[in-house]
């Protein structure tokens, strides 16, 4: 859910997200 907000927000965002998720991971 948290990555679909990141996305929406825009480039940075995304990049953000996909830190988060790679941390989770």
């Amino acid at each position: 859910m948290m990555e679909i907000r990141f996305h929406g927000r825009g480039g940075q965002g995304a990049v953000t997200g996909t830190r988060i998720l790679a941390t989770a991971l």
